[in-house]
């Protein structure tokens, strides 16, 4: 059976990778983008968009509702973003920060508030959005991407909660460092502007062979699979976390627990009380965490561990 997917930001990077990949699977794939990709395929179709402009999202939405003829929507991945502006905060230009934030949160609320009554109708309904870097600990230098990363997590987190009791579930997918253009804003800022980014990008881009991209695609079409229905309000780190092992015999345990959300640490790895760091009484240096702080949590709950943003995008 063909089924149907929107995938924003299809013209590049991890887009275009999970585009490719979807067509050649059989599903009938619209792509969304602000520029067309070099696809020829009869199960895919281009349709302009930019999805910080709400008119732009309403003419996506028309074409596909018409394309559709009745037929369900099955699946939304949003992945269109920019990492611009690069900086110290108060060097930012407020247009350039604001736009940022238009596209990287207005944008896949824009697409899921306007596309979501088509998701209805599938028996089976997904939508996949993207953290990112700064999402679960800080980014410097790049305050708006990182903004916008923590608030889609937690707009993902509050539909998941919405959708309860429907047959569409929503999820984040962490990728992770993948090397595609969404970097070159960091190479062009320069290690002035970028700071330690500079050379991360510099640094694992030049060992990258390819498999860090296969594993994000891989990811979101494990998230796709009857495997994982049930999943929703969950941040998948496609590079770290067990998402291979996700099965209707195990995403109810998950989804009974806190694992990989964003919350807040109340509890510290030793037998330690929040009130004795207060206090000042435990060393900052036994502490693997800051109590009170947001984090997404990946370990249990029971001697918890977390792993801040060691996910990036």
């Amino acid at each position: 059976m063909i089924r149907q997917v929107l995938v924003t930001g299809c013209s590049r990077g991890i887009g275009l990778a999970v585009t490719m990949a979807l067509v050649g699977e059989g599903w009938q794939v619209y792509g969304a983008a602000r520029t067309a990709p070099s696809i020829d395929d009869a199960n895919f179709r281009y349709i302009e968009t930019d999805v910080s402009e709400i008119a732009s999202v309403e003419r996506l939405r028309d074409e596909i509702e018409a394309d559709l003829a009745g037929r369900p929507l099955d699946a939304i991945i949003h992945c269109a973003m920019v990492q611009n502006p690069v900086g110290p905060l108060e060097d930012t230009a407020p247009e350039e920060w604001a736009k940022a934030i238009q596209i990287g949160l207005i944008g896949p609320y824009n697409v899921v508030r306007l596309l979501l009554p088509l998701v209805h109708q599938s028996r089976d309904g997904r939508i996949l959005l993207f953290a990112g870097g700064g999402a679960f600990s800080p980014r410097p230098r790049f305050s708006a991407y990182a903004c916008a990363k923590a608030a889609v997590v937690r707009l993902a987190e509050t539909v998941a909660e919405e959708l309860k009791g429907t047959t569409v579930s929503i999820n984040c997918v962490a990728p992770g460092f993948v090397p595609t253009r969404i970097h070159e804003v960091t190479l062009e800022a320069g290690p002035q502007r970028a700071g330690a980014e500079y050379e991360r990008v510099i640094r694992d881009g030049a060992h990258d062979d390819g498999s860090r991209l296969e594993q994000v695609v891989a990811c979101i079409k494990h998230l796709l699979s009857p495997s994982a229905r049930g999943l929703s309000g969950k941040t998948v780190a496609a590079q770290f976390d067990d998402w291979e092992h996700l099965t209707p015999f195990t995403v109810p345990a998950l989804m009974a627990s806190d694992l990989w959300t964003a919350r807040r640490v109340n509890e510290l790895p030793a037998a330690q009380s929040s009130q004795d760091v207060v206090a000042g009484q435990v060393a900052k240096a036994s502490c693997s965490r800051p109590v009170g702080a947001p984090r997404r949590v990946s370990r249990p709950v029971r001697g918890r561990r977390t792993r801040g943003d060691t996910l990036g995008s």
